[in-house]
């Protein structure tokens, strides 16, 4: 073989092993308590690719809401710590945490009954955002769609205050719910967990 494709078969290994610990690790292991392994694991393949590519390489790493948060303090997946702020941490200001909102629409997500029956990929479709969520207030502006960069301190004082309320926003992944679908909200401080937001209404 070569060194090139021993390192790919060992880090493929390696993968396999993390995938057996974020999910089926013994709930008296005494690691269970240290973080949310599934993140700190996204985080360290990410910057394994990192490693690998010349110095200044730009990356654009798409994910969960809820993974790419850069707050320390933030929950995922049953545990603290999202894979954003182990990137945070590592990269500081290069590393550029990006939330996503809408209001209203259509998505895919696979579909979990009442008796935990699934159903394979479907298509959910939703109405507008319940009042006062993140989702709504961006829905206020009259715009159908746009980014903003909440890291930019020339930001007038109302937006840098709206940046620092905990609110809520929609919260979808990779199960739904049919009968639950309209609840499906998650807690948000923009300033705490994201750099900027893109928004599309519908």
């Amino acid at each position: 073989s070569s060194a090139a494709e021993y390192e790919n078969a060992l880090h493929i290994a390696c993968v396999n092993g993390q995938m057996l610990d974020a999910y089926f690790m013994n709930e008296t292991d005494v690691r269970k308590k240290e973080r949310e392994w599934r993140d700190y694991y996204m985080a360290s393949n990410f910057k394994y690719l990192v490693q690998r590519e010349k110095k200044g390489t730009k990356f654009v790493l798409w994910a969960h809401n809820g993974h790419v948060s850069k707050n320390n303090d933030a929950s995922v997946n049953m545990g603290f710590k999202p894979m954003g702020s182990y990137l945070k941490n590592t990269y500081g200001d290069k590393y550029y945490s990006f939330g996503f909102s809408f209001s209203s629409g259509s998505y895919q997500s696979m579909e979990v009954t009442n008796e935990g029956n699934y159903l394979g990929l479907q298509e959910f479709s939703l109405t507008s955002a319940k009042d006062n969520s993140l989702d709504w207030y961006f829905t206020q502006t009259g715009y159908n769609k746009f980014i903003i960069d909440f890291s930019d301190n020339k930001l007038p004082d109302k937006l840098k205050v709206f940046s620092e309320t905990d609110l809520q926003t929609r919260s979808y992944g990779a199960l739904s719910n049919r009968n639950f679908i309209e609840s499906y909200y998650a807690p948000v401080t923009i300033k705490k967990d994201y750099d900027g937001m893109i928004f599309i209404d519908n």
